[in-house]
């Protein structure tokens, strides 16, 4: 029986692979629980781009979201390993159902897109973007009937922001800022949940074709074809979320009122569970949230279709056996034999499996506000990069001053926040009195994370001259009153770029100060 380097999984059967690596069936020795273990190949885990880019993000990938996301549980780093780790579920995913079986009755297609916008929209609520949603990323689990949403970051985080192997795998799910190179952005989401529920209405994506460049071009186009079979309403629904341009799409909040709105007759049909599909793992119901996630492997492109098919009848609505459960649950229900699908998570450190369940107390995290560092308990600490007196040891440096700001924003605890901060940097200690007057008196933040893209210095840099131009991400932001109330908002941007000078101090950098033409926070 295999293990992986920590000793803390033991690795016994292997359920699938991926273009990323292999998913193991696996035992926790800590706590003798059954878990998935996907060991992602050696290139992901010898990259320290790719390992500082999962680090940096602990506090989303962990976070609390909303109780449809499943969540991370473990990760496991060193000597060249990165693997993922997540619990055992049964369940099937929407991508493969719909390959299997074809489109889903309009009840149903109204029903799981209804709960996926709900989860988008508490997710954009925190400041935190999917950036990957399509139907192989939504799970319909066995035997509850919940409709689970996976692989939150994940894609993006393991691909890169650099080049167009970072933007985007699957060109039939690419929203059209990404193909342009762009950030995602919450709209980003919205075109994502507009193409899975344009797929569960007509078993096609809206550009699918055998020319990868056709289906660019249709997404640029940004022109959907729907039949007249789908009803007016949900078909303007569908074109508003495929607009073009971010600015130009609903809302997740709104989509979810409107898709509330629809009178869907018929009931939603049951969901039968699709033949021989592949073991993989979801996080398991309970009376807790959902603690896992999917892996980061990319469905196998289906066969290609040229878009738009023709209209085709439904069939009439079954009506559910008498005494069952009605909706997507009890449609589950009815699928037969469970089968496990295989899920895989990022997390950030090796962490007792306990530590990620519940929202940390004293402050907002416990009622969604902010960013909750759930499975953190200590401040983050510069690493051992961080240290040296060179260019690239204040890069490092600067990373781990935005980390420690992120953890700040996240808990309220600016302790990190402060060590790395010079006493005479002004813009330090301006963020530092905001975070700790907004976490006052029970109140807290939602959102506000950043995300470096890329850390510059020029030529003339020195040690006395420390200046670096960073590249980075910042979601929106607000503030909330203890009674859950929003006040100040500051709108989300990408590539905003400051000037960043570095102080020497010892054996160790400061902050000195921060210049950008915008708000920091």
């Amino acid at each position: 029986m295999a293990y992986l380097q920590s000793g803390q999984y033991d690795l016994s059967t292997l359920i699938g692979r991926g273009p990323t690596g292999e998913v193991w069936r696996a035992v926790d020795r800590n706590t003798s629980e059954g878990v998935a273990v996907k060991v992602l190949d050696v290139g992901f885990g010898a990259d320290p781009a790719t390992v500082d880019r999962i680090l940096r993000e602990q506090h989303i990938l962990t976070a609390f979201l909303h109780p449809t996301f499943v969540r991370v549980r473990d990760v496991v780093t060193g000597e060249g390993t990165l693997a993922l780790v997540t619990e055992f579920v049964q369940g099937w995913d929407l991508g493969r159902h719909l390959a299997h079986t074809g489109p889903l009755d309009t009840a149903t297609a109204v029903q799981i897109a209804t709960i996926l916008a709900d989860a988008l929209a508490a997710a954009h609520d925190a400041g935190v973007v999917h950036c990957d949603l399509k139907p192989s990323n939504v799970l319909l689990e066995e035997p509850g009937g919940e409709v689970r949403l996976t692989d939150c970051r994940v894609g993006r985080l393991a691909r890169g922001y650099h080049g167009p192997a970072g933007w985007y795998v699957n060109p039939e799910y690419a929203a059209p800022e990404v193909i342009r190179g762009g950030a995602a952005v919450p709209g980003t989401d919205v075109y994502g949940l507009g193409i899975v529920l344009y797929e569960m209405l007509l078993g096609t994506t809206p550009y699918r074709s055998a020319d990868p460049g056709e289906v660019i071009a249709g997404h640029i186009r940004a022109e959907p074809w729907l039949p007249a079979t789908v009803p007016d309403p949900l078909r303007r629904l569908v074109e508003d979320c495929l607009e073009g341009e971010p600015a130009a799409r609903p809302s997740a909040l709104a989509v979810a009122r409107r898709l509330r709105q629809l009178d869907v007759s018929g009931g939603p049909e049951p969901v039968r569970e699709p033949p021989e599909i592949l073991p993989a793992v979801i996080a398991p119901p309970a009376a807790h949230p959902p603690v896992a996630s999917r892996p980061v492997v990319e469905p196998v492109p289906a066969e290609p279709v040229m878009a738009p098919p023709p209209a085709r009848p439904r069939p009439a609505p079954r009506r559910p056996r008498s005494g069952g459960l009605t909706g997507v649950r009890g449609a589950l229900l009815a699928g037969g034999l469970a089968l496990v699908v295989a899920v895989a998570v990022l997390g950030l450190r090796l962490l007792s499996p306990a530590s990620g369940n519940e929202p940390r107390s004293g402050g907002p995290g416990a009622t969604g506000a902010g960013l909750p560092a759930t499975l953190r308990t200590t401040p983050p600490q510069p690493p051992a990069s961080a240290e040296p007196a060179t260019a690239e040891g204040g890069s490092a440096f600067i990373r781990h001053w935005f980390e420690a700001l992120n953890y700040a924003v996240g808990t309220g605890d600016t302790s990190a926040l402060d060590a790395s901060s010079s006493s005479s940097c002004r813009t330090c200690a301006n963020v530092v009195e905001f975070v700790q007057k907004a976490y006052a008196n029970g109140g807290g933040l939602r959102g506000g994370g950043y995300t470096v893209r890329d850390v510059t210095n020029d030529n003339f840099w020195s040690l006395e001259n420390a200046k670096f131009g960073v590249v980075f991400d910042r979601s929106s932001r607000s503030t909330v009153s203890s009674s859950g109330s929003q006040g100040d908002v500051l709108e989300g941007a990408t590539f905003l770029a400051f000037q960043v000078l570095l102080e020497r101090i010892g054996d160790s950098w400061r902050v000195l100060e921060v210049h950008g033409s915008t708000r920091l926070f």
